[in-house]
């Protein structure tokens, strides 16, 4: 279970922001205590609070997202390649400083994972084919590399 307690306007005091771990899981613990009832929080066993997402963070998890969709197209026989610059598109656009990545596979979804599906359904991307995800001219760009063709 995880929970934006503390982190919401107009004054959050906690949150996905860089700052002492040890002074935001005291504040934590004050505002988890003030949100629910102790005979709630008697059932949790710990709180734990997260230190913020660097961009390398998120870009790590843009590629594990990236590699579970590439896994669910093999099993169609189709690759899916992103590039480096796709992957830091994709988590620049994903990250907010308010939620974290938690809109991330949101973005990968609309970006990535549905123009894919579409052009399966239109029979765009066959099996044998490769999906280069890349960014060209500020925006990300899906083509299509043919089984069998470089």
């Amino acid at each position: 279970m995880t929970s934006n307690v503390g982190g919401a306007p107009p004054n959050p005091r906690i949150g996905f922001r860089l700052e002492d771990l040890e002074a935001s899981s005291a504040a934590a613990r004050e505002e988890v205590s003030k949100a629910f009832r102790p005979e709630f929080l008697n059932r949790l066993d710990d709180v734990v609070v997260f230190s913020a997402l660097s961009p390398e963070n998120t870009r790590r998890i843009t590629r594990l997202m990236l590699n579970d969709l590439e896994k669910r197209l093999t099993a169609q026989e189709i690759r899916l390649e992103a590039t480096d610059a796709a992957v830091a598109w994709l988590s620049t656009k994903g990250y907010d400083a308010a939620f974290g990545a938690r809109a991330l596979r949101r973005t990968i979804g609309q970006y990535v994972e549905n123009p894919v599906v579409a052009r399966i359904l239109h029979e765009e991307i066959r099996p044998g084919d490769t999906v280069v995800v890349d960014v060209k001219n500020g925006a990300l760009a899906l083509a299509t590399r043919e089984g069998g063709k470089s």
